[in-house]
């Protein structure tokens, strides 16, 4: 007689049974929407230069304006320049060229841009037809929230993340103490130790230093 073909569908093998796949809720065009709220810059080279950021001011009762962040400097700006001061590309620079004695207009590359984006959900509408719109799930799940009130926190570090590297003294660094019940022990003593390798090797290699030991020899 004729042999019965085998079936590769999995869906048809023997003893299995097709799950139905649930369909996903669909959510209403505003769960969708985001409001830029951040924006992190950087200024410089691939292997140097500096950050900052531009921080929308979120706070209810205040207006929703904009300010720079630039290490201890804050200063009001406007979003309307966020294209000019975030962009990169090139811009027109006229200087004034002391061979020839002239001033010279010509091409630069802007060395200010975006490297990170903060995004923060539109809240829900109210009024109209839209009130109607149900909120996006939340979990109900007790255990869980029992779990993540009843967790403990990290316990802070209190020892260098390295013997080989001293933060200040027995002293732990405030830096490190600010993060370290954020970030797991292995992960910030490889950030730390490979920080203070490149630290070191930029000393190093520096041709001040070089200049300034030859001169010592």
């Amino acid at each position: 007689g004729e042999e019965a073909e085998e079936s590769t569908d999995p869906d048809k093998a023997e003893g299995s049974e097709k799950v139905p796949t649930p369909e996903k809720e669909a959510k209403p065009d505003w769960y969708y929407e985001y409001t830029l709220v951040g924006v992190l810059v950087h200024s410089g080279t691939s292997d140097m230069g500096h950050y900052y950021s531009f921080i929308k001011d979120r706070e209810p009762g205040h207006k929703a304006e904009w300010y720079r962040f630039d290490d201890t400097n804050v200063t009001p700006f406007s979003a309307e320049d966020l294209e000019e001061e975030t962009f990169g590309g090139e811009h027109m620079v006229t200087t004034y060229d002391h061979i020839w004695r002239t001033h010279q207009t010509r091409s630069q590359p802007r060395l200010k841009n975006v490297y990170m984006l903060f995004y923060e959900r539109t809240p829900p509408p109210t009024g109209g037809e839209s009130s109607n719109i149900p909120p996006p799930p939340t979990t109900s799940d007790p255990s869980a929230t029992a779990a993540s009130t009843s967790a403990p926190s990290p316990a802070p570090m209190t020892t260098p993340p390295s013997s080989n590297v001293s933060l200040v003294g027995s002293s732990m660094h405030p830096g490190v103490a600010a993060i370290s019940g954020i970030i797991p022990l292995p992960i910030l003593r490889s950030i730390w130790e490979e920080n203070a390798r490149l630290s070191k090797d930029r000393q190093m290699l520096d041709p001040e230093y070089f200049t300034f030991m030859a001169e010592v020899l």
